[in-house]
């Protein structure tokens, strides 16, 4: 027998179970020009049938975006990790504004699926926000730093995300000035770490001036330690087997540590270990445009920084001598980026993340040739 068949799911106050829940699949199959509704029907499909796993295609971050096959009763696990933290009742209302194409948008089904939860489901845009009534309620919701940050300019979607309960964010890391801006709100903000390979978020961390910064906690079932370049291995008890990531951290204990970078994007410029998620925290107060840092090779230092700034427009002597000045009043000069390029297009994953890699090389190749 199909145990997956017997889940039920509340879809905008309508509870669909068993043969309905095929039924709905394929309604939402039948969106000509919505890819995220599409998505929807796929993974529920996916869900209700024979198989024990299900399909799930990493973000491309930092390489090219794969299939993976994971357990549903992982999944599961993960879910119940989740509810259990937040303590989700049934019938609360939880946001669906990620798409199920990825683990994020996949794992606020499941929980809604296992914890009875009502799931609103909106486009998943810059600005769901705007897709909700302004009495609706939201109890739970998972969204993206590009989308709170979309939901805070607006000052009608920023007293609606304040009014919810509990807002976890994924993706990748906010910067301090999203971070600073949130601080300011009402709302009760999570920052959460995990990737696909994990099933969603493994480890929490709340957004306070009260606590430590930068500081994950474990959930429940979850341990760290490090592999021998300082990088975080993940063991969790729903997982088959550690997962070996690439994110340096200060490893607290084994329930707690504190995120550094990515071990690839790290910058070795005369000897000197350059983090640049951690000058780019450091600068996030002062840019308003999208930017990273990057690197190019050196003869004599073997790399130097590079500050890579979004901007649709040659910026002016007055715009570089501003941008100069910042640089050399927030870094340290050893570590200061020593050129300044701007792209009008960066080029992004479909959750949001910037392809740094990519955005430099396909910079480099139209402004100063391949062989640069």
């Amino acid at each position: 027998m199909n145990p997956w068949i017997s889940f039920s799911l509340t879809l905008n106050g309508k509870t669909y179970a068993n043969g309905q829940l095929v039924e709905l699949a394929n309604e939402l199959n039948k969106a000509l020009h919505k890819n995220w509704q599409r998505h929807l029907g796929n993974f529920i499909k996916s869900w209700i049938s024979d198989s024990d796993e299900i399909s799930v295609q990493t973000s491309g971050s930092t390489g090219k975006p794969k299939l993976i096959r994971v357990k549903k009763s992982s999944m599961l696990a993960s879910a119940a990790n989740t509810c259990q933290f937040f303590q989700l009742q049934p019938n609360q209302n939880a946001l669906l504004c990620l798409d199920t194409e990825y683990i994020s948008g996949m794992m606020m089904v499941v929980r809604a699926m296992l914890a009875k939860l009502n799931l609103i489901v909106v486009p998943p845009s810059k600005s769901p926000l705007k897709f909700l009534a302004d009495s609706q309620k939201i109890h739970f919701a998972s969204m993206v730093g590009a989308q709170i940050h979309h939901s805070l300019i607006d000052e009608t979607c920023r007293k609606f995300l304040n009014r919810m309960d509990t807002v976890i964010i994924g993706g990748s890391s906010i910067s301090s000035y999203l971070e600073i801006e949130l601080i300011k709100s009402e709302g009760n903000f999570w920052c959460t770490y995990g990737m696909t390979e994990t099933l969603s978020h493994v480890a929490l961390r709340k957004i306070s001036p009260h606590l430590p910064p930068n500081e994950y906690t474990a959930l429940p079932g979850v341990h760290f330690d490090l592999d021998p370049r300082g990088c975080l291995i993940i063991h969790a008890n729903y997982l088959p087997e550690p997962v070996i990531t690439n994110d340096l951290v200060k490893l607290i204990d084994s329930s707690h540590f504190q995120w550094l970078g990515r071990w690839d994007f790290v910058i070795n410029s005369g000897g000197i270990k350059i983090y640049p998620e951690e000058l780019e925290n450091a600068l996030s107060p002062y840019f308003h445009y999208p930017f990273f840092i990057t690197s190019l090779s050196d003869e004599i230092k073997g790399e130097i920084p590079v500050l890579m700034v979004e901007y649709d427009q040659t910026p002016d002597e007055k715009t570089m001598n501003e941008w100069n000045k910042i640089l050399s009043s927030v870094i340290p000069s050893k570590k200061k980026p020593q050129l300044i390029f701007t792209y009008p297009h960066f080029i992004y994953t479909s959750t949001g993340k910037i392809k740094r890699n990519q955005t430099l090389r396909q910079y480099l190749e139209k402004n100063h040739g391949k062989d640069f």
